[in-house]
């Protein structure tokens, strides 16, 4: 997750999955993007099963509603970020 510190904690702002961080974090696409939305800090949970981190991933994005992420969302306004 990359996030960002708000007055009332932190907020991603894009929510993703990874077989292996240090390939994957480096050179992130949305990183640039998550930035210039006030991310500052990577937070990562790691699952050695891979079907599961799928479905912590789409049961994130879809409790959070990141703005960067395009799948999983809750219809406008519902999600918890922001």
């Amino acid at each position: 997750m990359f996030v960002k510190r708000t007055n009332n904690g932190w907020v991603s702002v894009y929510i993703g999955i990874a077989d292996d961080l240090s390939d994957r974090i480096p050179g992130h696409e949305r990183w640039r993007e998550a930035q210039l939305l006030g991310a500052t800090h990577v937070m990562a949970h790691t699952h050695s099963n891979k079907a599961a981190r799928e479905a912590e991933e789409k049961d994130l994005i879809g409790y959070w509603n990141p703005p960067l992420n395009t799948q999983h969302l809750r219809p406008a306004g519902r999600g918890l970020g922001g």
